[in-house]
């Protein structure tokens, strides 16, 4: 996992654009495996890939994250002093991001 959250944003909006079709290819089980990453940014990070994925079979971990208590404020500082661009809060709080993921399932999801 990457610790750069440029990186981490791309490779989001990566599965944004590709959806379930990137699931086919393993993609799903490798994003899953971040979900339990000591970094709370590449858990938020791999959340929201499997939601843009509609990767419904890892809903229950998912979910595992909305009680998560990690805040990754330091891009927050950084995109103050011009270092990085503002980061979303679904890719900085595991919590949010489990949310948006699990909305992004739909009802399975949301089962």
């Amino acid at each position: 996992w990457d610790a750069d959250s440029c990186t981490r944003s791309a490779a989001v909006d990566f599965f944004k654009a590709t959806g379930s079709l990137a699931a086919r290819g393993g993609a799903a089980e490798q994003a899953s495996r971040g979900l339990s990453d000591a970094d709370g940014r590449v858990q938020a990070a791999c959340a929201m890939a499997l939601g843009h994925m509609k990767a419904n079979k890892f809903a229950d971990q998912v979910a595992n994250l909305l009680n998560a208590s990690y805040k990754g404020d330091t891009s927050v500082a950084l995109s103050a002093a011009g270092l990085e661009p503002v980061l979303p809060a679904t890719l900085r709080r595991p919590s949010c991001a489990a949310a948006t993921a699990l909305g992004l399932m739909g009802q399975e999801g949301a089962a």
